[in-house]
């Protein structure tokens, strides 16, 4: 809320009284609720799968593999200790025989998208690369799910 608003509450008594610097769209951006026309809107984030399986750069691609497969996905997320995206591991590197480190065989730096973006604005970027998901995150990059556009309802 504005430095203003903050005052005024805080002067008619309240105590629990915080400024969001970010704004209604880092808000919205981060995953949580909203109100108004906007909440109507049919976002991503709801339907980003959160059990993707996740590595950190120096565990074992065979070991990621086997995990990502017993989770019936095809993609494994590599991230920090504090979940923030650092890269990305698909079908062809997840490779169950493999000895060779994460690090080595992921893809760095993946497109990620806010959970607030509304599922047809990415399915129109998606579609014409013929992409059938993304990752996405908070605005401090931190993992929060993977969007399969197979797993869009019908009506949108």
């Amino acid at each position: 809320m504005s430095p203003r608003a903050a005052c005024r509450l805080e002067s008619l008594g309240y105590s629990d009284v915080f400024e969001y610097v970010g704004g209604k769209r880092d808000w919205a951006g981060a995953g949580w609720a909203i109100e108004g026309r906007k909440s109507r809107e049919l976002w991503i984030g709801p339907l980003a799968r959160r059990d993707v399986p996740t590595a950190r750069l120096g565990d074992k691609v065979g070991d990621t593999a086997r995990r990502a497969e017993d989770s019936g996905h095809d993609v494994a997320v590599v991230v920090t200790d504090d979940d923030v995206v650092l890269g990305i591991l698909d079908a062809a590197a997840l490779v169950p025989s493999s000895s060779a480190s994460v690090e080595e065989v992921m893809r760095p730096g993946p497109a990620t998208y806010r959970p607030d973006v509304p599922v047809q604005e990415l399915l129109e970027k998606l579609r014409p690369k013929h992409l059938r998901r993304a990752l996405v995150t908070t605005p401090e990059g931190r993992l929060l799910g993977v969007f399969y556009t197979d797993d869009v309802p019908e009506v949108a």
